[in-house]
């Protein structure tokens, strides 16, 4: 097998509860034309015994050692040094696919540069197959050959949670080319998409969910407290307005939406404020969002902030408020929700 059909990339760290289960969903899979590589970050648990005996019986399966603990954008950038597939595809080592979502991927490609799927957010459950809180996908299988069409995809990809991730994509290997991941651990996967979408000429998505984003702790970056997330999130509407403004893209509906997307990130930002690991008072979250408010990124994002959907303009509505008080009222509401019941929050996000 000179040249695999797909590489898929897989960063791990400390992951010995979970990374035979994530391999064993590799090994079943219908495409047998793949090649696993495995980047490990220094973990220091038992997740190097585990994956030396899973390679011993099946050489698709490559192991890399980082040589100091770098984070996940590090270890993916010498997974893509290493790979050799016309396609690359990631996962988490803590996720499954379904055994066919390779090669779904694969053969209804197109030979797109980039081809997009549907996932479902799980929780552990007993057997197999874990317990589904909601699914999110393409709404029909189509290919996008205008530029002007593939660029406005990531508004769509956004809004409907299949943009920001790595794990449901599989990407041509050119299309990669001297392209890095950043060093920063959160929002680096949005980052690296928004550099494949400057040269992209052709896109695929497809309407099958074949990927489980398996939550298997609150401890994850996604549900606790970054304290340098604001100037993440201001930082990730500027990369994402210099995308259309250098395509003279943004404006009108378009700036709308990429106003709209910020004040959902801003919004859910400021409900992880009351996570106790920030350390902060209620004063201080008031101070704070005050802050937030008077930020050129977010007063930029309330005036031309425009919604389509009922949450979206909910969330414009209470930013655009100008009112620290019902600002914090409202995300502490969110706060409770999201990650107190989170079971509920699935199922009507």
């Amino acid at each position: 097998m000179d040249v695999p059909s797909v590489s898929i990339i897989i960063p791990v760290y400390n992951a010995q509860k979970t990374i035979e289960h994530t391999l064993n969903s590799l090994q079943k899979q219908t495409l047998n034309d793949i090649e696993v590589l495995i980047i490990d970050d220094c973990s220091t648990d038992d997740t190097s015994r585990i994956i030396s005996e899973i390679i011993k019986t099946d050489t698709r399966i490559k192991y890399f050692c980082l040589e100091k603990n770098s984070g996940p954008g590090i270890a993916r950038n010498l997974g893509l040094k290493e790979a050799k597939g016309k396609y690359i595809g990631f996962m988490d080592a803590d996720d499954i696919v379904e055994e066919n979502m390779f090669e779904q991927l694969y053969i209804n490609s197109d030979d797109a540069d980039i081809v997009i799927s549907g996932y479902a957010d799980a929780v552990p459950a007993d057997g197999q197959k874990p317990s589904i809180l909601s699914y999110a996908k393409p709404e029909k299988d189509v290919l996008l050959i205008d530029r002007q069409e593939i660029l406005k995809s990531l508004i769509y990809l956004d809004k409907n949670r299949l943009f920001a991730f790595l794990w449901n994509k599989l990407y041509k290997k050119e299309i990669l080319d001297n392209k890095l991941f950043s060093e920063k651990r959160l929002n680096e996967d949005y980052c690296f998409n928004c550099l494949v979408w400057q040269d992209l000429s052709s896109l695929k998505m497809i309407n099958k969910s074949l990927y489980y984003y398996i939550d298997h702790s609150n401890g994850s970056l996604s549900r606790k407290f970054i304290p340098d997330y604001f100037e993440i999130m201001y930082n990730k509407f500027v990369i994402t307005k210099n995308l259309f403004v250098a395509e003279n893209m943004f404006f009108d509906d378009i700036r709308g939406n990429i106003c709209t997307m910020h004040i959902k990130h801003l919004i859910a930002g400021i409900s992880k404020l009351f996570f106790r690991e920030s350390g902060l008072s209620a004063k201080q979250i008031r101070k704070k969002i005050k802050e937030i408010m008077q930020h050129e990124t977010c007063i930029e994002a309330c005036k031309y902030a425009r919604a389509t959907r009922k949450q979206e303009r909910i969330c414009n509505f209470i930013l655009s408020c100008n009112n620290v008080s019902i600002v914090y009222i409202f995300s502490k509401l969110l706060f409770i929700l999201k990650y107190k019941m989170k079971g509920l929050f699935g199922k009507i996000k």
